[in-house]
């Protein structure tokens, strides 16, 4: 069954989520990229009981509703993360991807629910946004988890 998911952050510095990726030499972040692979666009079809995340279709999946992608290097059958706008005229973008069997590989690089992939963006944009407004940022892990000290 493929479950397309909405990773749990919210998108609205592109480069801040590039820089991200970046963190993650196993990743790659490719741009004007509209399928990203998963379950769905493998079969041309949503499958099981997990209804698309709201605001999209079905055919948003089979057509590529991505902008842009996030995929592991090296794996082909790793399922890759859709980069796409959010949609009722929201700002931003959400992240996409297929959790069916941990994405065959692609939660084992960025965590189940993506969330260190989450954790890196929400990073580097407050890091980016602090510095735009004359901070000096000092990167702190605690207990394993990372602290942004602004002075």
């Amino acid at each position: 069954m493929s479950h397309i998911s909405v990773v749990s952050v919210f998108i609205t510095d592109l480069d801040a989520l590039a820089q991200a990726v970046a963190r993650f030499p196993e990743l790659e972040f490719v741009r004007n990229q509209r399928n990203f692979r998963s379950w769905a666009t493998e079969y041309g079809r949503l499958a099981g009981d997990t209804p698309p995340p709201e605001g999209f279709t079905e055919q948003d999946f089979v057509n590529g509703c991505a902008e842009h992608v996030i995929r592991v290097r090296g794996n082909a059958a790793a399922y890759e993360i859709g980069v796409a706008r959010r949609r009722a005229g929201q700002p931003g973008y959400v992240l996409l991807c297929d959790t069916w069997q941990g994405g065959y590989g692609l939660e084992d690089v960025v965590g189940a629910g993506a969330w260190k992939l989450a954790q890196a963006h929400n990073e580097c944009w407050a890091t980016k946004c602090a510095e735009l407004e004359g901070w000096n940022v000092q990167r702190v892990n605690v207990n394993g988890g990372v602290e942004l000290h602004l002075t």
